[in-house]
């Protein structure tokens, strides 16, 4: 079996394990919990798209896993055509602060997966592999608010958010290619998206990337482009802002899940009638 490449770690310091999480702050504990329900739903999702294309994921993943880094990056891109205010100095760019939610959770999905594929020569089994890539990101995200603790948030916003977009592509990038988890948490921190709504973005966006599956995406049949030519990650947005029951893991799965069938079914129904 191959050896995967080393997995480099930005700061050497004692690792830390959901069970030392647990003993701290109830929002971290929550957060650990949110991050298991994170990698279980990418794990489904992953699964679902593999089958679609004849694959099995847990056996073919790490072949892919550069894919899913360079996909990564990529939605990151599109972040960064939403933020040119942050980089264009030389001009006055826009700033479409929803969209930058929706890029960040995209692009999660694709370093979660990198992430997974990453550990699978070293645990195979499925189970195996969501807990130390969990570790790993409970570490990273512990290590994140403990900087922005030590360090504060003096710099401008406009310098921070660049410089942190720079420093999760460019470690993605360079010759010996990671996901800086810190630094991408760090660079939500900055876009004003906390892990709560972070997580329900995630869950939102999971659920459809499935529920595209499920309606003929990979065949070309499914209608991304709903009413008023908008995709259906703006109507999905919108629902979700809108949301706000407090309830998290199989609760909301049912209740966005549900949201979607209905939502679609009612803009097939326009496209019968002509009326879009």
């Amino acid at each position: 079996m191959t050896t995967p490449e080393p997995k480099i770690v930005t700061a050497s310091i004692a690792p830390i394990t959901l069970e030392s999480l647990e003993r701290g702050a109830d929002d971290v504990t929550y957060h650990a919990r949110l991050f298991r329900d994170m990698m279980e739903q990418q794990k489904r999702v992953n699964e679902t798209v593999a089958a679609k294309q004849g694959l099995n994921w847990i056996a073919e993943a790490y072949s892919y896993r550069w894919d899913f880094l360079f996909a990564g990056v990529v939605e990151l891109v599109e972040l960064a055509k939403s933020r040119e205010d942050w980089w264009k100095w030389w001009t006055h760019g826009p700033a479409d602060h929803m969209n930058v939610k929706i890029e960040l959770v995209d692009a999660f999905h694709f370093f979660l997966s990198y992430d997974i594929a990453n550990e699978i020569p070293i645990n195979p089994v499925s189970e195996n592999v969501v807990d130390r890539c969990l570790n790993d990101l409970a570490s990273d995200y512990a290590r994140m608010v403990q900087g922005v603790k030590d360090l504060g948030t003096s710099e401008p916003e406009n310098k921070l958010g660049v410089r942190l977009l720079k420093e999760v592509v460019c470690r993605a990038t360079n010759i010996d290619p990671y996901f800086n988890a810190s630094a991408f948490f760090y660079l939500c921190k900055v876009c004003n998206l906390d892990i709560p709504t972070f997580y329900k973005i995630y869950i939102g966006k999971a659920c459809l990337n499935r529920f595209r599956q499920k309606h003929g995406y990979k065949e070309g049949t499914y209608h991304k482009m709903w009413w008023f030519q908008k995709e259906d990650n703006h109507y999905l947005m919108e629902w979700l802002n809108e949301y706000k029951e407090d309830v998290i893991g199989e609760d909301l799965e049912r209740e966005v899940m549900q949201w979607l069938e209905t939502s679609y079914q009612s803009f097939l129904g326009t496209l019968e009638t002509g009326v879009t």
